[in-house]
This record gives structure tokens, C-alpha cells and sequence, in this order.
């Protein structure tokens, strides 16, 4: 090759590289950001609850919006994103939504176990768009969610309980960003009366 064609194909290229990034959409950043509403229950008297790091199945170890387009098959859109990790955001979303139902004389994000009578321990098990019915997506959110009594000897785990919930959205990503903060309150408030049931202590005690 002539160094005149080099020197265009150099050109040509550099130009390229010059147009690219102005042709790719910026990223997209959504909050799913659920809030309790009402006045806090009747208090417990159960002590101090300390809310554990939220693990995070593989598929859901990402920012990125995940969609399930088959049976075992599922697509990232890395256009549009979850405004932190997942394992966060339910994480704080436990931590603020049970620190305004008043089951607990406290609610900490970590710290050390033994200063919490109560610890709560959970996993994202799913959290995409299921657009396999392109006619009826949905906003998927799953979790389990443990609660142990750290102030018994065996560390007596008295809740356990797997919840899902899945909200028609349409596939618009602003969409399903609200779909799945629906999702994450319907959850939210089966955790609360679960805990209610479990967890129940008259007042006063210790």
C-alpha cells in the first residue's frame, strides 16, 4: 500500500474514532426508591435490628437493566441503569422503610452483630423486565430475607421467607424503573407484618 493510501486510511480512521462517541447514547441512571406511607405501627419493643450487606444472585451483580427474553435467556441494556447495585439499593430500602414502621427501638446498616439484638440478612434473587409476552411485560423483584435473634446462643433464625412480586409495566425503562419500585413496596410491606407475626414481644420486654 502507497504511503498516500496509508496516510488516508489514517484519516479515515481517526475521523471515525473522532465521530463514534458522539454517536452512542449516554447512559441512563434510574432510582428505585420505595417509601412507606402512614403513620409508624405500635412499637414492639424488640430491641435494636441491624441490616446486613444484601448478597446478590449473578444475573443481578450489575447495574445495568436485565431483560428476560426467553426461557433461559436474558439481555442487558447497558444504556439504562439501576443508580447503584441492586444488593444497595434494597439495602437501603430495608434499612429506611423499617426504620419508619417502629418495630424496632433501632435500625443500623452494619456495625458490629453482638450490640444488635436482632440481625436481618438477605439476597436479590431477581430484579429485570420479562418481556418473553412482548403484549404484558412485567417488573420482576424476588428475594428471601432471614432475620436471626443474635442475642440467643444459637442465633435462632426467626424468620425466613421468600417474596416476589411482579408488576405490569410497559417496557419503557422509566416505566419499569416505577414497576419495580411498586414491586419492591409490595415486598417491603409483606416483610413488615411477617416481622409483626415473628417477632411480635409485649412491650417492655427484653
Amino acid at each position: 500500500m502507497s504511503r498516500a493510501a496509508l496516510a488516508l486510511l489514517g484519516a479515515t480512521l481517526l475521523g471515525a474514532g473522532c465521530l463514534a462517541p458522539q454517536n452512542v447514547p449516554p447512559a441512563v441512571f434510574y432510582v428505585v426508591r420505595p417509601e412507606r406511607s402512614g403513620p409508624p405501627a405500635k412499637p414492639l419493643g424488640a430491641g435494636a435490628l441491624r441490616v446486613g450487606r444484601v448478597r446478590m444472585a449473578p444475573l443481578v451483580e450489575r447495574t445495568a437493566f436485565v431483560y428476560r427474553t426467553g426461557e433461559r435467556t436474558f439481555e442487558a441494556d447497558f444504556y439504562h441503569h439501576f443508580s447503584a447495585l441492586p444488593g444497595v439499593l434494597v439495602r437501603e430500602a430495608l434499612v429506611n422503610w423499617l426504620e419508619r414502621s417502629g418495630l424496632f427501638a433501632e435500625v443500623r446498616q452494619g456495625g458490629p452483630p453482638e450490640r444488635a439484638r436482632w440481625a436481618l440478612e438477605a439476597r436479590v434473587i431477581a430484579l429485570h423486565a420479562d418481556v418473553r409476552d412482548p403484549a404484558a411485560p412485567r417488573a420482576v423483584v424476588e428475594t428471601e430475607v432471614f432475620v436471626l435473634e443474635t442475642g440467643s446462643a444459637a442465633r435462632e433464625t426467626r424468620l425466613r421467607e421468600h417474596y416476589r412480586a411482579e408488576v405490569p409495566s410497559s417496557a419503557e425503562p422509566a416505566a419499569l424503573a416505577e414497576a419495580w419500585t411498586r414491586g419492591l413496596t409490595q415486598i417491603l410491606g409483606e416483610l413488615e407484618e411477617d416481622l409483626r407475626t415473628a417477632l411480635w414481644a409485649p412491650t417492655g420486654a427484653p
